[in-house]
């Protein structure tokens, strides 16, 4: 617990010098993507498969840290809120990557 409240005390401190620093990570992402779109990806459902096999990943880590009494409350209530909003950030990204392939 020592490791997760420091982390937070430091976020909690120092927020605006992270805030300065999430535009410049977004740049960097936004770089690797049109690297991997012009270089790697055959079409854009490549990269849509790819980012949807990386956003389950969390999934299967969820099984490992919670409590299994826990697990069935927490699995039935999170479960039906986020199948909408996870479908729709993978459609954002087929999209994200259909007009970035596009733009070549």
């Amino acid at each position: 617990m020592g490791l997760i409240s420091s982390v937070s005390d430091f976020f909690r401190v120092h927020w605006l010098l992270l805030s300065f620093c999430a535009p410049m990570l977004w740049a960097i992402v936004n770089i690797i993507d049109v690297y991997f779109v012009k270089e790697v990806y055959d079409d854009e459902m490549d990269g849509t498969i790819m980012s949807g096999l990386f956003q389950i990943i969390p999934w299967f880590a969820l099984i490992f840290f919670l409590p299994w009494g826990n697990f069935k409350v927490l699995w039935t209530n999170f479960y039906g809120y986020s199948i909408i909003p996870n479908f729709l950030m993978v459609y954002g990204q087929f999209l994200f990557l259909l007009v970035l392939s596009n733009y070549r």
